[in-house]
């Protein structure tokens, strides 16, 4: 299938990074971004895939990921 509106689906089942976008995550080290919500996030995170009983980890995981070190 050929449609554009599938490449965002494409882009996050095989993302690519150049050399400059890690960069750019190692300069921001540490600067809050926010998302569409308007809830602040540490860009670099990416979410869990609940896999059945694993949602209490998942949620551990998340909240540990949103606590400054």
């Amino acid at each position: 299938v050929n449609d554009p509106s599938l490449d965002d689906i494409r882009a996050a089942l095989n993302p690519t990074y150049t050399a400059e976008d890690v960069r750019s995550l190692d300069r921001n080290a540490g600067l809050l971004a926010r998302d569409l919500f308007g809830r602040r996030y540490l860009p670099g995170f990416v979410g869990l895939n609940n896999l059945n009983k694993t949602d209490y980890v998942n949620a551990t995981v998340q909240a540990l990921a949103h606590v400054r070190p």
